[in-house]
């Protein structure tokens, strides 16, 4: 039987019921958990520094469109956006295929700043793709620019270990857990950093992780510091061991992430 052809008003296939392809960030996350036996996480950069592989738009109503960006780590982004007037699909899909074409490659920060010249020139107020490229990937960038995505893989390995037995400190971690954005700004202090670092959870400002350490690299894209990748586990871990591991695992991720020479 033939395959449906996907309507514009259809969900993206993230969203879809049925089995999904896991994307490299979820996959290394769970390698780092299943090797440790702990908690694996992996930390992506703010959208502003994500290198575009893909862009497409999607038609949801009159004034709302979907925004479905893939970076080059393969992480997929969905963002609804309010645009100011009404798009075809065929529009929307000749602006996504200008994107991909002009912009493959660079970082969003770099994309943004190269809108905000071409809406300086006077072929933007007459090329209608042009024009319609622009409109879009500026309201997609002001709404995502910031926007961080942490991956938490195997946190129920966190009840095995008798120190958190307790069902008030598991609730309390947990809790945590949910809250990623103050994970996120935890972590994002092993930017600032070369190498691997431990942070003992009495260290932070947080209680629920005052039993808990954090064994954190950051990754690179093209010799730039982008995300976090590493392990949260118990004080009493084997550290020289989930060093080793969370240091292979962040260069592995950064070759990954960097461009060939040319």
């Amino acid at each position: 039987m033939p395959t449906r052809p996907r309507k514009p008003t259809d969900p993206p296939e993230a969203e879809r019921p049925g089995k999904e392809e896991e994307e490299p960030i979820e996959i290394l996350a769970k390698l780092l958990s299943r090797l440790s036996s702990q908690v694996g996480y992996v930390i992506t950069p703010p959208i502003r520094d994500a290198v575009l592989k893909h862009i497409e738009f999607v038609r949801l109503h009159e004034r709302r469109v979907l925004c479905v960006f893939v970076d080059r780590s393969g992480v997929v982004s969905h963002r609804i956006i309010e645009v100011g007037e009404e798009y075809a699909q065929a529009d929307l899909d000749r602006a996504g295929r200008y994107f991909v074409e002009e912009f493959a490659g660079l970082v969003l920060g770099e994309i943004r700043s190269r809108l905000v010249a071409l809406m300086a020139q006077e072929k933007a107020a007459f090329d209608v793709l042009l024009r319609n490229a622009i409109n879009l990937g500026t309201l997609y960038l002001n709404a995502e620019q910031d926007e961080r995505r942490l991956v938490l893989e195997g946190t129920a390995n966190i009840m095995k270990h008798p120190e958190f037995a307790d069902m008030d400190t598991m609730r309390r971690l947990f809790e945590t857990f949910e809250e990623k954005h103050h994970l996120v700004k935890l972590l994002d202090r092993c930017l600032d950093t070369s190498g691997v670092r431990v942070v003992i959870g009495s260290e932070t400002d947080d209680p629920a992780l005052g039993s808990l350490a954090l064994v954190a690299s950051p990754y690179q894209v093209d010799q730039r510091s982008a995300g976090v990748v590493g392990l949260l586990g118990p004080t009493r871990m084997e550290y020289q061991r989930a060093v080793a591991l969370v240091d292979y695992i962040s260069r592995l991720l950064s070759s990954l992430l960097t461009s060939p020479p040319h």
